[in-house]
């Protein structure tokens, strides 16, 4: 996957002007970042070497699988931290 991405970075790079090459490279870097905060919860999850949902993320023909495992953020919002 990374080998291949960078293949189409470099197969994409604008012979342009340096304005337009740094524009490319800073649009490929945002999709980057994007792509990387979309999946913080399995980046989180494997360096952890956590076993536990191996079986939704490395088993064929699952759905797209958004597992939040930080439930910090609800200690943080006073509508679900201050009910009974």
């Amino acid at each position: 996957m990374y080998y291949n991405k960078i293949y189409v970075i470099e197969s994409k790079f604008p012979t342009g002007s340096e304005v337009a090459q740094k524009e490319y490279l800073y649009n490929e870097l945002n999709s980057l970042t994007f792509y990387f905060s979309r999946n913080l919860d399995f980046y989180e999850y494997y360096r952890s070497k956590s076993t536990y949902l191996d079986r939704y993320y490395f088993t064929r023909n699952q759905n797209d699988l958004r597992i939040c495992t930080d439930s910090s953020h609800i200690d943080k919002d006073p509508f679900i931290s201050n009910r009974i």
